[in-house]
């Protein structure tokens, strides 16, 4: 019975997560597609909306291919944690993902240095936020990001952070307060007491559902 039990683990993540509100539209639809279309029409004329970030997803520069679902699923974790940030727009998933695909990016939605900018700025967000994922020992993963200025390309800062992989989630959340203070965002005790919950201490649960975020942009449901 043991093999049925993780699969429902995945499904009661992907439950957490759906009940915040940045998860109401992970799925990429039509809509998400016409509106990557109309900014690529429209980008001389686009402006960064106030207080808006985009995540991009990480790289894998681990060199185990094993650890590529984590490019979108660490991403996501960021993107639900940043999404309950008061006074900060998140933009959703689904379009940062119809956007690379209409840039031809490649089916994984990585985006490179030297596109993120343009990226930022089709996407109407006054920052960005994406990294890279690395092995500087075994069993363990480091954590690279970078927070951009999209207006200026100025970067404010470059969290860093490493442990053991089983403890991804607790990175996650010093790579999210690092943000937070770079982007000056104050929190009240009850805010960070709410952002220092774990979504989930699953690695499993994790790994499912970013593979399932992948079969999804490939139109796998």
């Amino acid at each position: 019975m043991r093999g049925y039990h993780i699969p429902w683990l995945g499904v009661f993540f992907l439950l957490l997560l759906v009940s915040r509100p940045v998860w109401a539209g992970q799925v990429v639809t039509d809509d998400d597609r016409r509106w990557a279309k109309n900014a690529l029409a429209q980008e001389q004329a686009i402006q960064p909306a106030p207080n808006t970030l985009a995540v991009l997803y990480f790289h894998n520069r681990t060199g185990q291919p094993q650890l590529d679902p984590l490019q979108k699923g660490f991403a996501c974790m960021l993107m639900t944690d940043l999404a309950a940030v008061e006074n900060l727009h998140l933009v959703e998933r689904a379009r940062l993902q119809a956007l690379v695909e209409e840039l031809d990016l490649g089916a994984t939605g990585l985006v490179e240095r030297q596109t993120a900018p343009r990226v930022g700025k089709l996407l109407g967000a006054s920052y960005l936020v994406g990294g890279d994922l690395s092995a500087p020992g075994a069993e363990t993963i480091g954590i690279d990001a970078n927070l951009l200025e999209v207006s200026d390309q100025r970067t404010l800062g470059q969290p860093v952070t490493q442990g053991r992989l089983a403890q991804i989630f607790d990175l996650e959340k010093k790579i999210l307060f690092d943000l937070i203070e770079l982007l000056k965002i104050r929190l009240t005790p009850q805010q960070r007491e709410r952002l220092e919950q774990p979504l989930t201490r699953n690695y499993q649960a994790l790994l499912l559902l970013s593979s399932g975020l992948e079969a999804s942009d490939r139109g796998n449901y």
